[in-house]
């Protein structure tokens, strides 16, 4: 064996760390497993000086999506991020429902689980260039095809090519780690979206996806009638809700959904007011004149945010 057992264990622990480390920053030290914690200790990391869980960038997109669901585009453009963290540090916001709660927290374990996932996989890549590397030098062995070679100089040839792959390997695992993370974050992004929605409008709301002039075929066909720049569909949010995720799925069996179709989506949730109704020559939903009183409304809604105040 060109490394020892112990050795590998060792490469083994660092795809560990990178793993745990990506779970620290994306979901916080209360995420951590006992494992997870030991690994970070193992590597220098000091696991109390970590951030918590309403630090952190998952819990972030999880509350902006709350709160840019209760304004308007403009308003939400008005918004910047002192602003909002100060409204997160102030507890300016509605405070979560049981039901967001539970959301929120099945939402943190499955990005966890796939985060841990990635790490499993990425081992058996490790395992399976060391495995590779140590059958070629096997093979050479019992061939003796040249003395000119001697087993250390082999070795040390062997060693090179292992750290070569796995060096190659890194670029790939880094594009892996942030495509989960990015996607995950969008994911939390729209679950606030549509929590507020639910909260604002009940379960049967109306909703569409707005749809990026860039966007993949899958949302294209998705989420518009008649290709770029066409009308929205218009969905109940219960029925995008019901249609799950299409983590794991092939592509033929996606549907449309509340969150990403797809890694890097970044088609957004959107509440059809009431009143409001496609324009062609303006391309996106307008207000019509409302004779119906129903659909009036006698009182805005004041939001807060930092030191900014919208009404809604």
């Amino acid at each position: 064996m060109i490394f020892t057992s112990q050795q590998i264990q060792e490469l083994l622990s660092i795809v560990d760390y990178h793993s745990s480390f990506t779970v620290a920053n994306l979901l916080g030290k209360e995420a951590l497993g006992d494992y997870d914690k030991f690994i970070l200790n193992k590597h220098g990391i000091d696991v109390d000086k970590l951030r918590g869980e309403t630090e952190t960038s998952f819990y972030e997109m999880f509350m902006w999506g709350r709160l840019s669901a209760q304004l308007s585009n403009q308003q939400a453009s008005q918004v910047e991020y002192e602003d909002f963290k100060k409204y997160i540090q102030r507890g300016q916001y509605i405070p979560l429902t049981k039901n967001e709660q539970q959301r929120y927290d099945i939402s943190k374990q499955r990005s966890y689980s796939h985060l841990k996932g990635l790490g499993d996989k990425k081992k058996l890549n490790v395992n399976g260039i060391i495995i590779e590397q140590d059958l070629k030098s096997r093979k050479f062995y019992e061939k003796v095809v040249s003395e000119e070679i001697s087993r250390g100089e082999f070795d040390r040839k062997s060693l090179t090519s292992i750290v070569s792959e796995i060096s190659h390997k890194t670029g790939d695992w880094n594009r892996d780690w942030g495509r989960i993370v990015e996607t995950e974050s969008n994911n939390i992004f729209l679950q606030g979206v549509s929590e507020t929605i639910k909260r604002d409008k009940g379960e049967d709301a109306t909703v569409f996806k707005d749809v990026f002039a860039g966007a993949c075929r899958f949302c294209i066909k998705f989420y518009l009638t008649d290709g770029i720049g066409s009308q929205p569909k218009l969905f109940k949010i219960n029925e995008l809700e019901g249609n799950g995720t299409n983590v794991g799925k092939k592509q033929a069996d996606w549907l449309p959904v509340i969150e990403s179709v797809h890694p890097f989506c970044r088609c957004t949730l959107r509440s059809l007011p009431n009143g409001y109704k496609w324009d062609e020559e303006k391309g996106q939903f307008s207000i019509q004149q409302i004779d119906d009183l129903k659909y009036k409304r006698t009182a805005k809604i004041k939001v807060v945010v930092g030191d900014k105040e919208f009404w809604t």
